[in-house]
């Protein structure tokens, strides 16, 4: 009788350790989600909240999609980094928008600048991580 308690114990300490780990694994994985999801999309409403909270970021620009190549254009220095597969900015059409010296600085993986069209072209320099 003795001995069927004692197991009966051990099997309840198990358990309720399996379950502290399921727990534990669950936080742990909510909080690698929540941590992913604040690097992505950024937005004008959040760059204004880093303006607000840093201020090297003062003088930043957000463009979207859509005027990518209008922002290449207007600015010396261009940073890209999207979610984007394939490049986003290739050398045909930077060819068009490129008017002064300017660099462009591709800090995603996978590339979203084609830096080989973009280096053909004279008063362009790409960088890429």
């Amino acid at each position: 009788m003795f001995l069927l308690l004692k197991r009966r114990k051990r099997r309840k300490r198990r358990n309720k350790e399996r379950k502290r780990r399921k727990k534990r694994r669950r936080r742990k994985r909510k909080r690698k989600k929540r941590s992913r999801s604040r690097s992505r999309n950024r937005n004008r409403r959040r760059l204004t909240q880093r303006r607000t909270r840093y201020h090297c970021l003062e003088h930043s620009m957000y463009a979207p999609m859509t005027d990518m190549l209008g922002a290449v254009e207007k600015h010396h220095v261009t940073f890209a980094c999207t979610g984007a597969t394939e490049p986003i900015l290739v050398g045909p059409d930077l060819e068009r928008a490129i008017v002064r010296p300017t660099m462009l600085v591709d800090i995603s993986v996978p590339h979203n600048i084609d830096d080989e069209g973009a280096n053909e072209i004279d008063d362009c320099r790409a960088y890429n991580v």
